[in-house]
């Protein structure tokens, strides 16, 4: 089972005394609109704080630090030398900017997905287009923010990093 929904829908298909029993004193359909509105309710939230993520925080510090890339090689070209000595500054500069462009069409896709699905009123079909269609999307904004992570310069990214968290003390 890879996520909650399934577990959800499996309840719904198979009914367990045993998990009646947990939800002692109320309807199992109820428990299983409630387990569903609050699913939903998780996957939205989660969502939405991504896409300011991206937004506020991210992106602006991808195009701050490619504004020092930018420089650098301005600086090194006035200077007359060669291509080969900025070629991986350059190299670096169009992957965060074909980083910062992916960045900016899913989070758009993913909130034209949140906003599809809530104005869908079946909640387990609401809960299907949050698993099966927003999820993925954020999980394809998360790799490559946490690609973004490994090379924009500490000092300018906002979050904590992967490494700083596991080795701090």
């Amino acid at each position: 089972m890879s996520n909650l929904l399934q577990a959800i829908k499996l309840i719904v298909e198979n009914p367990i005394i045993k998990v009646k029993d947990y939800y002692t004193g109320r309807n199992r359909a109820n428990s299983v609109g409630e387990a569903l509105e609050n699913y939903v309710k998780a996957i939205q939230i989660e969502s939405r704080t991504l896409g300011e993520m991206i937004v506020n925080q991210i992106i602006p510090a991808c195009i701050e630090y490619q504004n020092k890339l930018i420089t650098n090689v301005k600086g090194l070209k006035e200077i007359g030398l060669e291509n080969k000595f900025y070629e991986a500054q350059t190299t670096i500069l169009k992957g965060i900017s074909e980083s910062i462009d992916k960045l900016i069409s899913l989070e758009k896709e993913m909130h034209d997905l949140r906003v599809k699905a809530n104005n869908t009123t079946e909640m387990l079909k609401q809960a299907n287009l949050y698993s099966e269609k927003v999820r993925p999307v954020m999980s394809e904004i998360r790799e490559i923010a946490d690609h973004l992570e490994t090379i924009v310069d500490d000092e300018l990214w906002p979050l904590p990093k992967y490494r700083e968290m596991l080795f701090s003390k």
